[in-house]
């Protein structure tokens, strides 16, 4: 059987693009007969403990502590994972997440015969400051294959490294959502009065939620009856919060918070129009890919996203949503108006669009990979 070890910088039940991503990508390869081991950090979230939710899965995951950032506790990290990966003769390693990407462009020199897989997502390749962008380069030069979420992120792999780059978009696991649903069917019944437009992502600058909030204003005029929504973890909202007392807008407005699978997509399901009107912050992180807007295609919403991110990939522009300037609120008011007025048209291919997304389909590319790779060595 084919060993797969997979280091990643979050894991559900914890929230996070990563972690869904690192889990998916270890379920599907267990569903391939791969040996899977996962190595994740310890995070409790809402009231699922991690013991439980890890003795549900079919494959292993080991838990380390990285709230501590003292020197102890990551020389304990570091011999965690030094002990994994010594105990195994033949099997690749997916490093997913900043962290990930130094210990294993670091573990990369004391095991030479292993196979070193990166998952590029965003600023993991495009750190701040002049000296972790350094080491970052440095163990960019290590690994055996980095795989690029989007073609933006790409850009950020310096070119001595393009030879050995892949994209695999973030593949959306379809299932999870429809279960989610229960007995509730996808509805797609646009009411032109009673528009609702929702985000999913943590609450922050680049996330974008402040731009929908100084956009409502604008939309408000036409659609007086417009509410939006926020879903994702809401623990630094003031700058949030304000803007939206001072446009007076706490009536067109709910804020969430962090929710269910089942409260959230029941939530979407009752929703128009779903926005990701990400900034690219002052810290060099951008967004990676934006999975959740094909979450939120598997519904049939069509997607409003920013340009020059990894969301160029998620978006058929003018087909499943459009791509906008997160800034220029009189393009995004129109993109939106053209939605709505051909709003059974672009629901239609939001659906179709995010199945071709499904992990079932995306988990062939990662065999592949790790096959090619496999006769090399």
């Amino acid at each position: 059987m084919n060993k797969v070890i997979i280091i990643t910088s979050e894991f559900p039940p914890g929230p996070g693009g990563i972690g869904n991503h690192a889990f998916n990508l270890a379920n599907q390869l267990f569903k391939e007969s791969y040996d899977v081991e996962v190595l994740a950090p310890s995070r409790n979230f809402n009231d699922i403990t991690q013991n439980d939710y890890d003795k549900s899965l079919g494959f292993e995951v080991q838990r380390f502590n990285d709230y501590n950032l003292s020197i102890i506790t990551n020389l304990f990290y570091l011999k965690k994972v030094y002990e994994v990966l010594n105990k195994e003769q033949n099997c690749t390693i997916i490093c997913s997440g900043s962290k990930p990407l130094i210990v294993g462009g670091l573990f990369k020199i004391l095991f030479k015969n292993k196979i070193f897989f990166l998952i590029a997502h965003g600023l993991d390749v495009n750190p701040i400051g002049k000296i972790m962008n350094f080491i970052v380069m440095l163990m960019l030069n290590r690994f055996d294959e980095i795989i690029s979420v989007s073609k933006f992120t790409r850009e950020y792999i310096p070119s001595k490294n393009q030879n050995k780059v892949s994209i695999i978009n973030n593949g959306v696991q379809i299932k999870r959502i429809i279960d989610a649903l229960g007995k509730n069917k996808i509805v797609n019944n646009l009411n032109k009065d009673h528009i609702s437009l929702v985000t999913l992502g943590r609450i922050s600058e680049r996330k974008g939620q402040i731009n929908v909030v100084r956009l409502l204003p604008q939309l408000l005029k036409k659609y007086p009856n417009l509410h939006y929504h926020m879903i994702g973890i809401d623990e630094k909202i003031k700058f949030l919060t304000s803007e939206i007392k001072r446009n007076k807008l706490d009536d067109y407005c709910t804020i969430h918070g962090a929710t269910s699978d089942e409260k959230t997509f029941k939530l979407m399901n009752k929703c128009d129009i779903f926005l990701m009107l990400s900034n690219n912050t002052d810290d060099g992180d951008f967004e990676g890919f934006g999975i959740a807007i094909l979450e939120a295609n598997v519904l049939g919403l069509p997607a409003l996203g920013s340009k020059n991110s990894g969301i160029s990939d998620a978006i058929i522009d003018g087909k499943t949503g459009y791509l906008v300037d997160p800034n220029n609120f009189s393009e995004i008011k129109g993109k939106i108006e053209k939605i709505i007025d051909n709003y059974k048209y672009f629901s239609n291919q939001s659906k179709k669009h995010a199945y071709r997304f499904s992990w079932d389909n995306k988990i062939d590319d990662y065999v592949a990979l790790i096959d090619r790779h496999k006769i090399k060595s």
